[in-house]
């Protein structure tokens, strides 16, 4: 069987961008591998408390820019994500407190030379 998600997916930024009122997105399992840029993906989704981001694989991002900014409600341990080709992170989870953090993120300005 197919794994569920994206596979082919490069860019998915601003996918839920202004989701105000959306509050839970089972997106637990889902295959982001392919991913690259996600920048504002879920930023401003206000009452988001559940997306199952956890679960994520995402090798290839290098732009996660705002991914999770202003996002008051969402509660995601992110710690064991490997970014490692990562090169924009500004404000990754900014007003977001719930969101534990990749290493190497620290909603500070992010921005490598590749």
């Amino acid at each position: 069987m197919p794994a569920i998600g994206l596979p082919s997916a490069i860019r998915t930024a601003c996918m839920f961008r202004g989701c105000r009122s959306l509050t839970s997105l089972d997106m637990a399992g889902y295959d982001l591998h392919s991913a690259v840029d996600l920048h504002h993906m879920f930023s401003e989704c206000w009452k988001l408390e559940q997306v199952g981001a956890s679960t994520w694989n995402i090798p290839r991002a290098s732009d996660v820019n705002k991914m999770f900014f202003d996002c008051q409600n969402l509660h995601e341990d992110l710690r064991h994500w490997q970014l490692t080709h990562l090169i924009l992170a500004d404000g990754f989870s900014l007003n977001s407190p719930g969101i534990l953090v990749p290493d190497g993120i620290d909603n500070a300005s992010i921005r490598r030379d590749r």
